[in-house]
């Protein structure tokens, strides 16, 4: 599962295919607006989401906007790190953060692995911090439930 951390946008986002291969419950969005691209494209967001989330001992249920994008699965923005108090640490390129007294850090995927999407269900028990991308254990694991 691909999760992109986006400081600048201020969207959290999960893709249609996400929704339907994770058999989420999409409700209307009761004030539907229009987001634009550099490219032009413009897209109507009509519906939101609650995803659950797996980060290493830190659950969650966060509400998404649903987009037809291909860059992620989940997309998280400022809203996010800043609801969440978390800390990026620019040149490692982690993101930390507490819950429930325990210290979670998010690792970035090797580059060889951003571009390869999983063909299989990824594990709930996945070792890395990105779900998808195989990598050592590390502080923080990542799967949508």
């Amino acid at each position: 599962m691909k999760l992109v951390i986006d400081w600048v946008s201020t969207m959290n986002v999960v893709v249609q295919s996400t929704i339907k291969h994770r058999n989420l419950k999409v409700k209307p969005h009761p004030y539907a607006f229009k987001v634009a691209w550099v490219d032009k494209t413009i897209l109507t967001v009509s519906h939101r989401c609650k995803v659950p989330i797996h980060i290493g001992g830190y659950k969650d249920e966060i509400l998404c906007d649903v987009l037809p994008i291909d860059v992620a699965h989940l997309l998280l923005c400022r809203r996010w790190l800043y609801d969440r108090s978390i800390i990026h640490h620019g040149r490692e390129n982690t993101y930390t953060f507490r819950f429930q007294n325990k210290i979670v850090t998010l690792t970035p995927c090797r580059a060889k692995e951003l571009f390869a999407f999983p063909t299989t269900k990824p594990s709930p028990t996945s070792s890395s911090p990105m779900g998808s991308c195989p990598s050592p254990p590390t502080k923080g694991t990542i799967s949508l439930l």
